[in-house]
């Protein structure tokens, strides 16, 4: 991708590669230990998401007039087109994969599919668009551009709950590592919630612009820093970090990735904080997040 804008990222499952594609549909991937390129080729333009498939496996989201296009690849020395699904309605697709399936929403329905890009299920029953999706073992969790957080059911797409989580869009959903819980950050309303699941209500009331689970812990970004709550709600100390309004922090392996206006922050497991230099690489994706790229 070189030194072009990077409009989307992704890491996969195991957490040894990361993903990235630029503007014109150029996608790259690379291996973290070591740092190296195995792949590189070009997709449909403007991709808006792309998500991994297993590790060996990715899904973008392209943009082909009149509609969005979704695209299944296989990785290999020479990458190769697995599937191009039929086309979705609307400016904007969401997609989310859970280890070998991908559901994507548009305008019109939410869709499940196999890795093959063979139709599992659909459903016109939310009635809403999702701008998050969010896989658990056993539900997809989806936030609708109307504030509104679905559950279904993870092989039937079948509605098992609706919560009215926000007073605005939702910016951010989060699942934590034993799939119990799930945090939800409104985009104006400044609060993180954590839900527990199977459906049982809200768990944890905190002011916050944005949240992201990290190992067993609730991280919280406000514009003074980084609040840590256990799972059961319980308060696990912060960071004071000069975030701004418009903070974003992300969760890399053992690493939590803080990110405001004019400062970024690395902090590790024993939450050792680093401040790192504006013009440090770091690889933005168009739902705000970020992460450490090679220079």
């Amino acid at each position: 991708v070189g030194k072009r804008e990077i409009t989307a990222t992704a890491f996969s499952p195991d957490g040894s590669r990361i993903a990235a594609c630029d503007p014109n549909g150029v996608v790259k991937v690379w291996t973290l230990s070591p740092f190296a390129e195995i792949a590189s080729w070009t997709a449909d333009p403007e991709p808006r998401t792309l998500v991994f498939l297993g590790n060996d496996r990715i899904a973008i989201d392209s943009s082909v007039a009149p509609a969005r296009m979704v695209s299944i690849w296989e990785l290999a020395s020479t990458p190769r087109l697995v599937q191009l699904l039929p086309p979705h309605r609307g400016p904007f697709v969401t997609l989310a994969a859970g280890g070998s399936a991908l559901v994507t929403s548009d305008d019109e329905r939410l869709r499940l599919w196999d890795r093959d890009g063979a139709l599992v299920a659909e459903s016109r029953a939310a009635h809403a668009r999702f701008d998050r999706l969010v896989f658990t073992p056993t539900a997809i969790v989806g936030a609708a551009i109307d504030s509104r957080l679905f559950v279904f059911e993870r092989e039937t797409l079948v509605p098992r709950a609706i919560f009215a989580a926000h007073n605005s869009s939702i910016a951010t959903l989060a699942l934590d590592p034993k799939s119990t819980r799930i945090a939800s950050a409104g985009d104006s309303d400044q609060r993180v919630h954590e839900w527990s699941l199977p459906p049982g209500g809200a768990l944890v009331h905190t002011p916050g612009i944005d949240g992201a689970w990290f190992g067993d812990r609730l991280a919280v970004a406000s514009p003074t820093g980084l609040a840590f709550y256990r799972a059961d709600g319980t308060p696990d100390g912060r960071l004071d970090l000069a975030l701004g309004d418009r903070a974003t922090i992300t969760a890399a392996g053992d690493r939590l990735l803080a990110h405001g206006a004019h400062h970024q922050y690395v902090i590790d497991r024993a939450r050792t904080v680093r401040a790192l230099a504006e013009t440090t690489a770091l690889v933005p994706s168009r739902d705000g997040r970020y992460a450490l790229a090679d220079d």
